[in-house]
């Protein structure tokens, strides 16, 4: 007896049992993976190093510290001449100077200025006609006039430098006397406490003397210093 199948109930027969046995095979791959979960615990012996050790410290107390922390001297380069040159206010001025170091006013400007007094006296008649009577009124008049002239007129001197330390400003000072110049020191108290120390050039009869004079300095010892009316022959 055979059995007569239609042809669309035979190919979906086939293909479910091709189905059937493509799942038989890969099936139990499938679940052999799915069985392996990453999150399973794992086992492993590791080495671990031994425990350091702690070194010994011994803490010492502040005032030991101190005892045994030395402390190191240094001594700085003195700073150059040429950038200390300060700048001079008029109350710089006014404050009393005491002189370190005597320079003396030099010989040729005592001479000229007592050759101008002398030029400058009038003289009258009868003192030219007796000379005992013109002598004795040059010199009363030289002792009388010829220092309120020399207050009013004062002195020019050139300020080349001032220092915070005695020292450079002696340095400076042989300095310029080894180049035959005259100078002297002037100690200035500052407002703050302690002192500074000016350099002064003398030896001009005037502001323009005074001037060549600064123009010299600063070609010599290339010191740009500044004049200053001093008040005082």
């Amino acid at each position: 007896m055979k059995i007569e199948m239609d042809e669309k109930i035979k190919h979906r027969l086939i293909g479910l049992a091709v189905i059937i046995s493509i799942a038989a095979i890969f099936a139990p791959a499938i679940i052999k993976k799915s069985s392996q979960r990453p999150d399973r615990n794992v086992t492993m012996n590791v080495k671990l190093p031994p425990k350091p050790l702690y070194p010994n410290v011994v803490i010492k107390s502040e005032k030991e510290l101190f005892q045994k922390t030395k402390v190191a001297h240094v001594e700085l380069a003195p700073i150059p001449e040429e950038s200390q040159l300060p700048q001079l206010t008029k109350a710089d001025l006014i404050e009393k100077n005491v002189f370190i170091k005597r320079a003396s006013t030099p010989v040729e400007l005592a001479k000229k200025t007592s050759a101008r007094q002398n030029a400058s006296i009038p003289v009258s008649k009868k003192a030219v006609e007796s000379p005992d009577l013109k002598n004795k009124a040059l010199a009363q008049k030289n002792n009388v006039s010829s220092p309120k002239k020399r207050e009013a007129k004062g002195e020019y001197t050139v300020q080349l430098a001032s220092f915070s330390k005695l020292s450079n400003a002696e340095h400076l000072l042989k300095h310029l006397e080894s180049k035959g110049y005259r100078a002297k020191i002037l100690r200035v108290k500052r407002k703050t406490g302690g002192f500074y120390f000016k350099v002064h050039v003398v030896g001009a009869g005037d502001k323009h003397e005074a001037e060549k004079l600064k123009q010299k300095l600063a070609s010599t010892f290339q010191l740009n210093g500044f004049v200053i009316h001093t008040g005082v022959s």
